[in-house]
């Protein structure tokens, strides 16, 4: 028995405790709307919204949703945000810590011979990362939670950091919960100083006058409506 000889698996065998260890998380904390997952792909997502957009076409009942995008969320999620999140939902707290650790190491700026003095980046996450998915997934298991508990009658859809609500209903109904539901995803997501698209929200409705009341009411996000919207990649008109 060597022990030196199990010195280049050790990353490898950390590695994979880690991903198991946010993955075990991951599957104790499901929730129907979060994608992105086994079984759980953007098809699966825009299939269910597609089927239930036709649905409410075949029964003649009114049906909106409503298409949020953020603005490069990986790259400005705070980090007090993740480490609240995570202690609010029971992640491994070690996991979160040793992520930050390596997100917060010190970095500088150069242009040609000119270095900036040290800095420490207080937001941002590694899109790309295994475990970036997971922190993203934290913080919009709250937001949308939130919403979900006040509006329990919309359907909403998580892709990583695409959020779309969709509701079918009489007019007053669609005007209650989904403009309820997108204002307090908007609301919390700027709370948590997560910048919402100036041109890349949408809505989409069965008629033009219920499209234009939504995005009336939640024109305060820049939230535009047109007749054809493209959600996680398939066309829905």
């Amino acid at each position: 028995f060597r022990p030196i000889g199990l010195l280049p698996l050790l990353p490898r065998l950390w590695m994979r405790a880690r991903r198991e260890a946010a993955t075990e998380w991951e599957r104790a904390n499901q929730r129907p709307y979060l994608y992105a997952g086994q079984a759980m792909g953007a098809h699966v997502a825009a299939w269910k919204q597609a089927t239930r957009a036709e649905l409410a076409a075949v029964a003649d009942v009114p049906y909106a949703m409503v298409l949020l995008d953020l603005v490069k969320a990986f790259e400005r999620i705070p980090h007090h945000v993740v480490v609240r999140e995570a202690i609010r939902h029971g992640y491994p707290i070690w996991l979160v810590r040793l992520s930050l650790a390596t997100y917060r190491l010190e970095r500088v700026v150069r242009v040609g011979t000119a270095v900036s003095q040290t800095m420490t980046a207080a937001r941002g996450i590694t899109a790309g990362s295994g475990f970036a998915t997971t922190a993203l997934r934290l913080i919009m298991i709250t937001i949308v939670d939130a919403a979900f508990e006040q509006h329990p009658c919309c359907w909403p859809t998580v892709y990583v950091d695409d959020v779309a609500i969709e509701c079918s209903g009489t007019a007053a109904t669609i005007k209650r919960h989904v403009v309820g539901f997108a204002a307090i995803v908007c609301t919390m997501m700027e709370d948590d100083n997560l910048e919402l698209s100036q041109t890349k929200n949408l809505c989409t409705a069965s008629s033009d006058a219920i499209g234009t009341m939504v995005a009336t009411q939640l024109r305060q996000w820049n939230v535009r409506y047109t007749r054809r919207v493209k959600s996680l990649g398939a066309g829905l008109g």
